[in-house]
């Protein structure tokens, strides 16, 4: 059991497809988290904290992505959600950090920079689904992927296929969830499919002050620091997938 939890640990190939036209699906999972904003107490909801640099790359993700095929529909979880659109958040009696929309090289002239908007003509706080925890809570990857099937079936488009993007050792147990998600959805949602697109739209991390593997060595969420720190965390998820034979892949 032990061999092939470890497997499990350190391979992480899955179905990988090229973007195709169409209304489909792109879903990204945070990791991590940025600094806290305004005084004490210190909090990890919306709007009290920065959404973190891992995010910031997978953010970028999600831009390359669209870029790619400008009519996906988007579903994020809020701190990708939030860097796409733009924030301000206020805290406190004069504390305030405001961020514009991110903006990527654009695909067909790198020199110039684009956000959703400029891609799609579509206004981002309009079109993107953002997914925020219930106040008080915790957001867990199984959260965010669990009004996936009801977001789909809310869609007046006929989607085939759900790219997952989340971060470089966190995107197969996004799949998984995904794949539970629209499991209780079975009858209406069969027929979509749940791949990874593929890695030429991620980003190069250290451009947003991570190392190699992705990490923001600055997250305050301590386990998601570096790659030594989280994958024991991953390992207990996969645990019970290889003990319960929960995974497809």
């Amino acid at each position: 059991l032990l061999v092939r939890l470890m497997q499990q640990v350190v391979s992480w190939e899955a179905p990988v497809s090229p973007l195709e036209a169409g209304r489909d699906v792109a879903i990204a999972f945070s990791l991590g988290t940025g600094a806290h904003v305004g005084p004490k107490p210190r909090s990890f909801a919306p709007g009290r904290i920065h959404p973190g640099h891992s995010n910031e790359g997978l953010a970028h993700t999600i831009l390359n992505l669209v870029q790619a095929n400008p009519a996906l529909n988007v579903y994020v979880q809020w701190e990708i959600g939030d860097l796409i659109t733009g924030f301000e958040y206020n805290s406190g009696r004069s504390y305030a950090l405001k961020y514009p929309p991110l903006a990527v090289p654009s695909q067909s002239n790198p020199s110039l920079r684009v956000t959703y908007a400029d891609i799609t003509g579509r206004n981002a706080s309009e079109a993107i689904h953002k997914v925020y925890p219930k106040p008080g809570s915790y957001l867990s990857t199984g959260g965010v992927a669990s009004g996936l099937g009801r977001y789909i079936m809310s869609l007046q488009d006929t989607v085939k296929r759900v790219y997952v993007v989340g971060h470089p050792d966190h995107k197969k147990r996004c799949r998984v969830e995904t794949q539970r998600a629209l499991a209780y959805k079975k009858k209406e949602l069969a027929h979509i499919d749940t791949v990874f697109p593929p890695t030429t739209y991620y980003p190069l991390w250290t451009q947003y002050g991570c190392d190699a593997w992705a990490y923001d060595h600055e997250s305050t969420q301590s386990w998601t620091r570096t790659r030594g720190r989280f994958i024991p965390t991953e390992m207990r998820h996969k645990l019970g997938w290889v003990a319960y034979k929960d995974i497809k892949c």
